[in-house]
């Protein structure tokens, strides 16, 4: 596909730059330098990493080391500048040049036209370890906010936010009347669909436990991706029924189920026994939910070949969910939050929605190239990881949960159903 360089291009710079800011440029820079040097990418996709890790570091303090230092000396004079207002001011000024300087924003031509699939692999398990911990980030939003409805209005309006200002700042390419008239209707839902099982984390999570919630939507969201491959629904080209794609993602459902089982008890110790069946009334819609986030990130990508623009694909497509998060919340105002519960709130939580966002992005981009089945797969597969890390270490304010045999097994079996989809 002519249009792969440049798409990856894309994707490349916002995942670095969006990386370099979580885990500074240094670490960062040289792992990006590492993978573009020993996978051979084009021009256009080494030049976007380059400007990614060179620009995108200016959007927060924990960019770079020098904006570390910087803050260190004028602090030093009596002045200081707080991470939010940093953060602010960063949101505005980082993205137009970033994009302006950007390989993928020019026309000249590339000599190599495509993009082998596999070279996309390590961005997609970014977003996975990425929507992990914007899931983490969202609980402890909803945790201080009381009233989901409220958490996931402020958990997404900030996207809608960036992905708008971006599309005001890089207007083209805009759909033409052909695109938008192959469009299927319900290309535009592709949000809504996903945004289901965000809600289900924030409404049922507490009533049927995170380790059976996330094993009946992660289960249920790669073996619909899986169907959706063979069959080809939903515009997908379909590779017919394939046995070890299928073994795949029953070692990866395995594996969840493994993962899942470990929880924390009062005192803090791991078992391997489940929260409990009940109430198992709500199981069909954990594992509809979970449908819908595969399915929603199909019509995402739909979006995207019809509007052409992703960051206006993007902008489409979580726009009716804040619509209708908000909406609800008007409907349904209480609980609130108290002024204790609001002053708890720390100034990453109300990132939670741009963070997970990144995978909706890279759906966007990228499951038409790499294959339903593989994107779901890998993402899930560095969600769980990430997630068992999070566990392990207790970050981000989670219950820590030691990683036993139990969950190093299943992350072992998901691993393994990963390769199989993705070779086969």
């Amino acid at each position: 596909a002519q249009a792969a360089p440049t798409e990856t291009a894309w994707g490349a710079g916002a995942l670095i730059a969006v990386l370099c800011n979580l885990v500074n440029n240094l670490p960062a820079g040289l792992i990006a330098g590492a993978a573009v040097q020993a996978a051979h990418v084009p021009e256009k996709v080494a030049g976007a990493v380059l400007i990614g890790v060179d620009i995108g570091p200016n959007l927060s303090v924990t960019g770079s080391l020098a904006t570390i230092l910087w803050l260190t000396a004028i602090r030093r004079e009596g002045q200081d500048v707080s991470f939010w207002r940093f953060l602010k001011l960063g949101l505005l000024v980082m993205p137009p040049p970033s994009c302006w300087r950007s390989p993928a924003s020019s026309s000249c031509p590339e000599g190599d036209p495509t993009v082998n699939a596999a070279l996309l692999y390590p961005f997609i398990l970014v977003a996975g370890a990425l929507q992990a911990l914007g899931n983490s980030m969202n609980a402890q939003l909803r945790g201080r906010l009381v009233n989901p409805w409220l958490a996931a209005s402020v958990s997404f309006l900030p996207i809608v936010f960036v992905f708008a200002t971006l599309f005001l700042v890089m207007p083209t390419p805009l759909p033409t009347l052909e695109s938008l008239g192959n469009m299927p209707w319900y290309a535009p839902l592709g949000g809504v669909a996903g945004a289901v099982a965000v809600f289900g984390g924030l409404a049922f999570i507490d009533k049927v436990g995170a380790g059976p919630f996330n094993g009946l939507t992660l289960t249920a969201n790669i073996l619909a991706s899986l169907a959706m491959d063979s069959f080809g629904l939903f515009g997908l080209q379909g590779g017919g029924f394939r046995v070890m794609p299928w073994l795949g993602g029953a070692l990866m459902a395995v594996g969840v189920v493994f993962i899942a089982r470990t929880t924390a008890d009062k005192g803090g110790e791991t078992k391997d026994e489940g929260h409990g069946l009940n109430p198992r009334l709500l199981y069909p819609f954990i594992v509809v939910a979970g449908i819908l986030q595969a399915v929603g990130v199909v019509w995402n990508a739909q979006l995207r070949g019809a509007l052409i623009n992703p960051w206006l694909a993007a902008t489409v497509s979580f726009l009716p969910v804040v619509f209708v998060f908000v909406l609800v919340f008007l409907v349904r105002p209480t609980p609130l939050p108290t002024k204790q519960d609001v002053s708890g709130v720390r100034w990453w939580m109300p990132l939670a929605g741009i963070t997970g966002a990144v995978a909706v992005f890279g759906g966007l981009l990228f499951v038409d190239k790499v294959g339903a089945g593989a994107f779901n797969g890998l993402l899930i597969t560095a969600n769980l990881l990430t997630s068992v890390a999070l566990d392990h270490f207790g970050w981000v304010g989670m219950k820590q949960v030691k990683a036993g045999p139990s969950r190093l097994g299943g992350a072992a079996l998901m691993i393994a159903g990963i390769v199989l989809i993705s070779i086969f």
